[in-house]
């Protein structure tokens, strides 16, 4: 995440609906004769490692993880292409989104159940590039938060009880959506098709609300 803010990925700004956009350069520090915005470092910090564990929570069966980095990514590089006038670091960055997808699309067959292969640290790889590319073209914070909703709400309700219940939020647990499905009687298969499928649905929405009022 350092490399990326040290290279120049930062969110600037973020929509409010009830007033003017939050801007995150309202103080600024001169570092060894280099500007730089600690609010801006410090949201973008949370925000990519926010993007990375949620989505890493989300390799809880196989072949459910491949399916949301394929579709949020082809979603992200159509969200990149949308203006009318396409500069070429957009193209850039439909580029970069599409070869993410492409990358774990690639990894599918081998993820698929029974699966032959594990992530394993290429989650966080993953994670890594989807946050950069949806802060670099510009998709907004809520739009990447409408395509990754699934995730989002699991990582945050997780996160939530277990404060609630006085466990250390970041220690792993049984207590997932997918581990609640799985609770339920569906099978690995039937979960990785509804985190695919909930993925399109939100990312199609994301999609149609781009560019209008929150």
């Amino acid at each position: 995440i350092s490399i990326l803010i040290y290279s120049g990925v930062s969110v600037q700004t973020i929509g409010n609906p009830f007033s003017d956009p939050i801007n995150f350069n309202f103080y600024q520090l001169n570092l060894f004769y280099n500007i730089v915005y600690p609010a801006s470092i410090l949201f973008t910090f949370i925000w990519v490692l926010w993007i990375i564990n949620l989505l890493s929570w989300s390799n809880g069966v196989d072949g459910q993880y491949s399916g949301i980095i394929t579709i949020a990514g082809i979603v992200i590089s159509f969200l990149s292409l949308r203006f009318i006038n396409v500069s070429d670091l957009d193209i850039n960055n439909a580029k970069l989104a599409i070869i993410t997808a492409g990358a774990a699309l690639g990894l599918l067959p081998y993820t698929w159940n029974p699966s032959k292969i594990m992530w394993g640290f290429g989650a966080t790889s993953a994670g890594v590039a989807l946050a950069a590319i949806s802060i670099l073209s510009s998709t907004k914070i809520s739009i990447s938060v409408l395509v990754l909703l699934i995730p989002f709400m699991d990582a945050l309700i997780t996160i939530i009880r277990r404060i609630l219940n006085k466990q250390n939020p970041l220690k792993g647990d049984r207590g997932h959506l997918h581990h609640l499905l799985l609770n339920r009687g569906w099978n690995a298969k039937q979960i990785a098709v509804f985190y695919w499928f909930s993925t399109l649905v939100m990312g199609f929405i994301a999609y149609l609300s781009s560019d209008k009022d929150l």
